[in-house]
């Protein structure tokens, strides 16, 4: 599955909105990120730290069904500057065109 976003010579910057993130520089620069990766990135990291109540058993198929969903929920939503997500883990996440991070109480525009 790939995220796209609209090319500009400005770099665009994903935020998982939570305690000492860092926040993905996304552009096509070789030390920026493509956002499939980072939102590949952030999704493996949601189905790795899941409970039970966000997994239908403790298997590894399950872990990565859930990754999958949150890959193609993270692309449905996150598509520009400005677009936000929240995890079923609770984390919001914001596209922004700056690499500070937006107040975490600014509501979803998008949501899956």
């Amino acid at each position: 599955m790939t995220a796209t976003w609209t090319h500009s010579h400005e770099p665009l910057f994903l935020h998982a909105l939570a305690p000492g993130a860092i926040p993905y520089e996304i552009g096509d620069e070789i030390w920026q990120q493509s956002l499939a990766e980072a939102i590949e990135a952030e999704a493996q990291a949601i189905a790795n730290d899941a409970g039970a109540d966000q997994l239908e058993d403790a298997t590894e198929a399950s872990r990565n069904q859930l990754r999958d969903q949150v890959i193609a929920d993270m692309t449905g939503a996150l598509q520009r500057a400005g677009d936000t997500y929240r995890g079923p883990d609770g984390i919001h996440y914001a596209l922004t065109r700056s690499p500070a991070a937006p107040s975490p109480t600014t509501p979803n525009r998008r949501t899956p």
